[in-house]
């Protein structure tokens, strides 16, 4: 009888649909053509604290995203800032978060901000890749019209459960907080 029990967080298809257990928050690696799906429906906004990680001496900007809770936004004044979330797919049919930064930490527009707001619009209509040269996205559209797999059963707001977990700061108690007031 054990034998025939499944634990919830092994479903990968439940009545013919897969049901996404893990999902990353992540800008499109830069050799991956990838698609944005599921329209307006898969699309939130919000405000977002973008970590810059540095690997080998290195800054990798973007590697750790946490979301910032409306009663935490004066606590984290400056260190966050306006973030669109889409649902993007690579031809690996993974799934994944994609944040769009919209404006930089004290309020100005980013540069980037255009290209990757015209990068997401393209996305929606066809398979892209995008890189960066120039302080700005380039596009590359893909010559072939691969179908798209089918969005996952979950609405927008279960995904961002998913791929977020404890990356919402909420309280002056998240180790973010902690690290920014200097009590860790």
């Amino acid at each position: 009888m054990r034998d025939l029990i499944v634990k919830q967080n092994k479903f990968e298809n439940v009545c013919g649909m897969n049901m996404l257990t893990e999902l990353e928050i992540r800008k499109p690696k830069g050799e991956e053509f990838f698609r944005v799906v599921g329209g307006e429906a898969y699309s939130k906004g919000s405000f977002a604290m973008h970590e810059a990680q540095s690997e080998g001496g290195a800054a990798n900007f973007g590697s750790e995203i946490y979301v910032v809770s409306p009663n935490m936004l004066e606590v984290m004044s400056g260190f966050y800032c306006p973030t669109k979330f889409v649902l993007a797919v690579n031809r690996d049919d993974k799934f994944f978060i994609m944040p769009i930064k919209l404006l930089n930490k004290n309020g100005g527009t980013i540069s980037s901000a255009k290209s990757a707001l015209k990068a997401e619009e393209e996305a929606r209509k066809q398979w892209v890749r995008i890189f960066w040269k120039c302080s700005k996205y380039e596009i590359v559209k893909s010559d072939k019209d691969f179908p798209v797999p089918s969005i996952p059963p979950q609405t927008f707001c279960q995904l961002l459960e998913i791929a977020l977990q404890d990356r919402v700061i909420g309280s002056p108690d998240h180790i973010i907080v902690k690290k920014l007031e200097g009590r860790v």
